[in-house]
């Protein structure tokens, strides 16, 4: 794996692979607008609702499983984003990701004794 980016400004294969789709996305010129997309994040987040449902049901996976539909539902985010802010930079969403886990991090990964 190579450094990552805070590392001599070179990329990790995740981060080469996630800024890769973000600069495909900024490249789809289909005619569709935010709501189009945000409407097709919708069906994904309901596609991921019934892998879940199956699974707490005790049935098999579908076809693309949580896996597959979490995959989706990321990928139409990162679209959304990219079709809202298409001036965004790999590095502008990477600041914003890193703030965010910290945030979750900083609320969700404490134990009862307040331990990260």
């Amino acid at each position: 794996q190579a450094p990552c980016s805070k590392n001599k400004g070179l990329f990790s294969f995740k981060e080469i692979v996630m800024k890769n789709y973000l600069e495909l996305c900024k490249e789809v010129k289909n005619n569709r607008d935010f709501l189009d997309v945000y409407s097709h994040l919708k069906g994904e987040v309901k596609e991921l609702e019934a892998e879940v449902a199956n699974l707490c049901a005790g049935h098999g996976a579908g076809e693309d499983g949580i896996t597959g539909e979490a995959v989706d539902v990321i990928l139409c985010a990162l679209d959304l984003i990219s079709i809202t802010n298409p001036n965004l930079s790999w590095e502008e969403l990477q600041e914003v990701m890193e703030k965010k886990y910290n945030k979750w991090k900083r609320i969700y990964g404490a134990d009862k004794n307040g331990q990260i």
